[in-house]
């Protein structure tokens, strides 16, 4: 009984060094993959960032106009908001992740835009770029106000236009 005893506290003492010894030597593998890991993936997201801040540029001064395939308010937006906005702002239908457009833009850039919208899910949204910002408001409270208690749209267009004609 002594005797086993002893040759378990020896197997387990070989198994302890096994392991230390292998994470030594595993340690500096794992610590450099890790360090290239990481400093490709800060590259990479800088690299994402600036193009997505040049992309941004591109479009200084340009206006939009943006809603979604939302059946309830998409008809009340074609046939009533749409014909009325000023004709420097470009409409943006999204449908899902694809954006409908009359000129090409690039979908994932302007994706990540509507994504650092204050309210994402709460279109129509109207957009406007300026000095190399995006620059959003909702106009969701005042679709559903004209939808749900039929209200006045001319307080939503007097929020459109107000909103583009500041600059900032």
């Amino acid at each position: 009984m002594l005797m086993s005893r002893w040759k378990k506290l020896k197997v387990m003492v070989a198994i302890v060094l096994i392991l230390l010894i292998g994470g030594i030597i595993l340690f500096p593998f794992v610590f450099t993959f890790i360090i290239i890991g990481g400093t490709l993936r800060l590259i990479r997201n800088q690299r994402a960032s600036n193009a997505y801040q040049s992309y941004i540029k591109s479009l200084e001064g340009k206006d939009f106009f943006c809603y979604n395939n939302r059946e309830k308010g998409r008809r009340y937006i074609e046939h009533e908001i749409l014909p009325t906005l000023p004709p420097q702002v470009e409409v943006l239908y999204l449908q899902g992740r694809r954006i409908d457009s009359q000129q090409p833009y690039n979908g994932q850039h302007l994706l990540k835009t509507f994504h650092n919208f204050d309210h994402f899910t709460q279109f129509p949204h109207l957009l406007k770029i300026r000095n190399g910002q995006a620059i959003s408001c909702s106009l969701f409270h005042e679709l559903f106000e004209c939808l749900d208690k039929e209200g006045n749209k001319d307080t939503m267009l007097d929020k459109i236009q107000h909103f583009f004609a500041q600059e900032a």
